[in-house]
């Protein structure tokens, strides 16, 4: 197995080629031992569509690593039948696209099985930029992933690719992918056209809010000021989310070192985690608390620094899963946009 896994990464630098061929091995080696006796909980049946030989071994030993049925191939006429296979056995599909082509082909591809199969989850793998990114979620893929690329960067290729594979493994454990969990893909449409026309700030963060309140009971936007939050417009606050956006609320929160609001300013990307902490019991005091502690905060950044938040939580219903990749994506365009109108308005500024 080391020779093969060699020969595949013959473009990688020795010490990059030891460490993912180890890597691979140790998690071929860890995968549970099949138990006739003892019966499990069938999870989805993932379908690898690349041409990347690596790329499919990383994902096929993830798979089974964490006893998930894989099949692999890089001819599109075979997916056809291993959904219909998959469907007959009453399991879920999970199809994985890898990138090798045009955004044209796989934008065909992506919406011909989607049409065709209502219950198909798909994941595609980019390495171009976020407006292919957007595209593929414009087109129903349940998510992107961005995937390592040696042509990009030698060093540091093999730690990219194991992250690369654990985010995968994280993903798939923590995710439905029953046709329960519809994603609002007319809402993501309506936003991005909104977000595209937005000619004011404002504009941008009510565009986002409104997205993140068809999937969550209750929202907010919060303005960013130095140690403390400032509520702006909210959908389902005092009321349920039918009646629409609040005027601007302008009550306060105070930021807390360890809260979910910290954390999301920190790190610069969204959360969907249990919290409990000051500054949420401090914004339950104004709203009441959910019945669930499981919160979404995502982050508007502008030239590296957070300048907005949107809270969301589920209310006095029960939690579910949530589109976080979709959210994020949103919200990265959004911040694109932000930083596009005020270069805007300081050109037009300096020329009056």
């Amino acid at each position: 197995m080391r020779q093969r896994l060699k020969e595949e990464l013959l473009d990688v630098p020795a010490d990059q080629q030891q460490k993912l061929v180890s890597y691979m091995v140790d998690l071929c080696g860890n995968a549970p031992k099949k138990d006739a006796g003892s019966p499990r909980i069938p999870g989805p049946v993932v379908i690898i569509y690349s041409c990347d030989r690596l790329i499919t071994n990383l994902l096929s030993a993830a798979c089974k690593a964490d006893e998930l049925a894989v099949f692999t191939t890089d001819n599109e006429t075979d997916l056809d039948p291993i959904i219909d296979q998959t469907l007959a056995k009453k399991a879920s599909p999970v199809l994985i696209i890898d990138s090798f082509g045009t955004d044209e082909k796989y934008s065909r591809l992506i919406n011909t099985k989607l049409s065709a199969y209502k219950t198909l989850s798909v994941i595609k793998l980019v390495s171009g930029d976020i407006d292919s990114s957007l595209a593929a979620l414009k087109d129903g893929v349940r998510t992107i992933f961005p995937k390592p690329d040696i042509n990009k960067s030698k060093v540091g290729f093999a730690e990219g690719s194991i992250s690369f594979t654990e985010s995968f493994r994280s993903y798939m454990q923590k995710n439905s992918f029953s046709h329960d969990a519809d994603i609002p893909l007319d809402a993501f449409n309506r936003c991005i056209h909104e977000l595209g026309i937005a000619q004011e700030i404002p504009d941008l963060s009510f565009a986002l809010l409104k997205f993140i309140s068809e999937i969550f009971e209750r929202s907010i936007t919060f303005i960013v000021t130095n140690g403390e939050l400032i509520a702006e417009r909210g959908i389902g606050i005092r009321s349920d989310k039918s009646t629409g956006a609040t005027a601007p609320l302008r009550f306060k929160v105070s930021l807390a070192p360890l809260s979910v609001f910290q954390k999301a300013i920190d790190d610069l990307k969204i959360s969907f985690e249990h919290g409990e902490d000051e500054a949420l019991r401090s914004l339950y005091k104004e709203i009441g608390p959910p019945a669930e502690t499981r919160v979404l905060v995502v982050p508007i950044v502008s030239f590296g620094r957070v300048i907005a938040l949107t809270y969301a939580d589920f209310g006095a219903k029960a939690a579910t899963p949530a589109p976080t990749d979709m959210i994020a994506s949103l919200s990265k365009h959004a911040s694109l946009i932000f930083d596009n109108i005020l270069m805007r308005k300081k050109l037009e500024k300096q020329a009056q």
